[in-house]
């Protein structure tokens, strides 16, 4: 969806009602504008943003954005499979096979349910926009088609980028995409030499760059007084725009603080976390161009290597560049005797209308009588909002100090609630996006409820003072939120609409019965009651239940891991929430269970989304029960779920032989996460009696003070997947540890046959 989104320039967005894709999802912005654009309808109220998309599905989405006329099925009989073809894609199959914008297999079937590769993805985009361009221009000249390979090919790894335009990243025992094989690098241009800018040292010559195109490119450091605790890079792109960047090109920075190595190179610079990155929309015909990396993307002031790296829409390095240059990022302190401001900001709120009908609100803030109380020290300040994408920020006022943010000089500044879209939307929206600023705060559920943090500075960026306060909305504002509050509750309420039960009923409460409800009166008290009744509606009658959802594996051998997934966990009780625990217990959870310390210990709460729990010594039916405890440490709610432990246990008898070959391990890495990936497609092939396969990494069975040896993998508590799978290539393990980063992994995967027995085994290792 960013790549269609991007080369369709689509930035208008609509309503996100799918229940897979909450406002805080990373895909909501781009789902939002596929909806807008008519290109995206989900799947039973699903959008599903992270299962990979199949070959029928891309031909509703091209037909869609091509607005081809509904080709006939008839034409479908030259695919042997043409029986596959779901009905509902029938006609856009036809239609984009009729405009040549797909084609089927070599062996003569289309592949409906495979999953679209990301290089198919990539030249179905390219063919869907150069098409495009020919209509507008009434060139008759047909675009390209995608061609499926012949034979099936290792796939590149998924991007933050490139995962989203095939329909997700896959992964986990879902498979999907596969690893980076090592590109064949185009011959590096020789760098012409550049006059170096004051103050920035030399360019960094003796590295390796040969191994990637050259930039004929500078750059000059200074720190910048437009943002808060940050430094101001600026890169004279004169001699490159147009020729090597082009529009749709993403630009990424990196600082690090040792020169770019062979190994950073040969990755592409994926094996780093990038500081900031752009497009070449941003560089128009600008000769130079600013950029602005936050503080802690910098560690400590000094030396560093500041890189540029140009990818084209395929994801192909076209560019690069390194440069040491001296870092000094501006640091934002508080002043000695910090002020608290009870008045001389007023925030109010104002209701727009776009030509298309679509609404939007605009927060001013007004700061000037504020300056006044500081006696001329003041010349700006920083706005940090409490919500942004209708989630809590939840900062402490030395976080906001301490943050990059934009500075303000004017009297007055606009923030804009995102209902609708703006340029600084697409910011939001990108990979690497850094809130420097909130002038599109993506606020649907709580823009009338918005409050902000105003931190005044001085010449030298020093906190004189702060304020904060709430949006103060007109009599008619306050009325008009709480009856859209009311309206968009659902008529069943269930615990998934605790938020939007309480933010409609906190928007009433300020009125009184003059006011003319009509039927929403009725729906909210409705509304308040059958949330209480729902929250009751559990085995303890002295806890409420909450909603949050708990996840148990499937498809593994000797037990079941456990984690939970915070959808519909109501926002307010976040901040409350200190820990949790797990509870299993084979009838309904007693008062009397709660009572005794979790045999599987107390959680922060912070990690939630990362702890998971291995379960070995359950078997049958269980009650899994997840008990949210206060920052006192007191239960305040909970959610149960009961669990089929019954595992499947795969059988070693010794006669497992080691194979050397058959399984392919490869590694890449996205944005400094290192992430592993199997194929096992060629010992499949020889071995169709081998129907399952697990993988054990050395370090899990070290963890688990086991032994790195084929038996201990058997016994151990794993995934398995299907030998037959779909997928290329399956990924085994991902870590965004540092420490992890670069550093070697073993592994032993085994085969077993339909009845879980061992039938051969391979060991092989990673190593960058």
């Amino acid at each position: 969806m960013t790549l269609i989104n991007r080369s369709y320039h689509f930035t208008e967005q609509s309503k996100v009602k799918f229940t897979d894709v909450p406002s805080t999802s990373w895909a909501y912005s781009e789902v939002a504008k596929a909806i807008a654009a008519g290109y995206i309808q989900g799947f039973n109220n699903e959008m599903r943003p992270n299962a990979p998309i199949n070959r029928q599905e891309a031909a509703v989405i091209v037909s869609k954005l091509l607005k081809l006329d509904t080709g006939s099925i008839e034409g479908l009989r030259v695919f042997s499979d043409a029986s596959q073809i779901a009905s509902w894609s029938k006609g856009s199959v036809a239609a984009a096979v009729t405009a040549k914008v797909l084609k089927g297999y070599p062996d003569g079937t289309f592949g409906p349910v495979k999953a679209l590769t990301r290089a198919e993805s990539l030249a179905l985009i390219d063919a869907a926009v150069s098409r495009t361009g020919q209509s507008a221009q009434g060139a008759a000249t047909p675009a390209p088609a995608v061609t499926p390979p012949a034979t099936p090919v290792a796939t590149a790894a998924p991007t933050a980028t490139a995962a989203v335009a095939a329909g997700g990243s896959g992964g986990g025992s879902g498979g999907g995409g596969g690893p980076q094989v090592t590109p064949n690098q185009a011959p590096a241009a020789t760098p012409t030499p550049v006059s170096t800018p004051t103050p920035s040292p030399e360019p960094v010559n003796e590295l390796p760059v040969k191994e990637l195109p050259a930039l004929d490119i500078s750059i000059t450091s200074r720190p910048d007084d437009s943002v808060t605790n940050a430094v101001y890079l600026e890169v004279d792109y004169s001699r490159v725009i147009g020729s090597t960047i082009r529009p749709n090109d993403q630009i990424t920075y990196y600082v690090t603080s040792k020169p770019i190595s062979s190994r950073d190179l040969h990755w592409e610079l994926t094996n780093l976390q990038y500081a900031s990155i752009s497009t070449g929309y941003s560089l128009k015909t600008l000769t130079y161009t600013g950029v602005s990396i936050p503080a802690g993307r910098i560690g400590t002031a000094g030396d560093k290597y500041v890189s540029v790296v140009v990818r084209n829409s395929s994801n192909e390095v076209t560019g690069f560049y390194t440069q040491k240059v001296i870092l000094q990022p501006s640091v934002t302190e508080a002043s000695n005797s910090i002020m608290l401001l009870h008045s001389g900001v007023t925030i109010t709120q104002e209701k727009f209308s776009t030509v298309s009908s679509q609404v939007y609100y605009r927060d001013t803030i007004d700061v000037e009588d504020a300056a006044l109380q500081f006696g001329g020290r003041a010349v700006g300040y920083t706005i940090t909002p409490k919500y942004y994408m209708d989630s809590k920020l939840n900062l402490e006022l030395n976080d906001i100090i301490h943050a990059s943010r934009k500075v303000y000089r004017d009297g007055w500044v606009s923030v804009v609630d995102a209902t609708v879209s703006s340029n600084a939307a697409v910011g939001a929206s990108s990979p690497g996006y850094i809130p420097f600023s909130y002038e599109t705060l993506y606020n649907f559920k709580t823009y009338n409820e918005d409050a902000y943090t105003i931190i005044f500075l001085d010449s030298e960026m020093k906190a004189l003072g702060y304020y904060t306060g709430k949006v103060m909305l007109s009599t008619d504002l306050k009325l008009e939120a709480a009856m859209k509050k009311i309206d968009e509750i659902p008529l069943n309420v269930t615990l998934m609409d605790e938020d939007a039960v309480n933010r409609a009923y906190r928007a009433y409460l300020p009125f009184d019965d003059s006011v003319n409800w009509g039927e929403r009166k009725t729906k909210l008290n409705y509304a308040v009651s059958a949330l209480m009744d729902a929250k009751k509606s559990g085995p303890l009658q002295n806890m409420d239940l909450v909603q949050s959802v708990i996840i148990d594996g499937y498809n593994q051998f000797n037990g079941k891991t456990i984690r939970m997934n915070l959808m519909g966990f109501p926002d307010e009780l976040k901040e409350s929430v200190g820990s949790f625990s797990y509870y299993i217990t084979a009838n309904p959870v007693r008062a009397e269970d709660l009572a005794q310390p979790s045999p599987y210990g107390e959680f922060d709460f912070a990690d939630i989304q990362s702890v998971v729990l291995p379960v070995t010594d359950k078997s049958g039916q269980n009650y899994v029960t997840v008990v949210f405890y206060n920052k006192a440490g007191q239960a305040i709610r909970y959610t149960t779920k009961l669990v089929d432990f019954s595992s499947k246990r795969p059988v070693w008898d010794g006669t497992a032989a080691q194979i050397g070959d058959g399984v392919k391990l490869v590694r890449d890495y996205n944005n400094g996460t290192r992430i592993d990936y199997v194929s096992v497609k060629d010992y499949q092939k020889t071995h169709p009696e081998a129907v399952y396969f697990t993988v054990t990494s050395k370090s899990a069975l070290a963890a688990a003070k086991q032994e790195f040896s084929a038996e201990s993998a058997v016994q151990y508590l794993n995934d398995y997947w299907n030998t037959n799978s779909i997928y290329p290539y399956e990924r085994i393990q991902l870590s965004d540890d540092a420490a992890r980063n670069g550093q070697p992994e073993d592994y032993i995967i085994l085969f077993y046959d339909a009845n879980y027995k061992a039938l051969n085994y391979y060991i092989g290792g990673l190593t960058d």
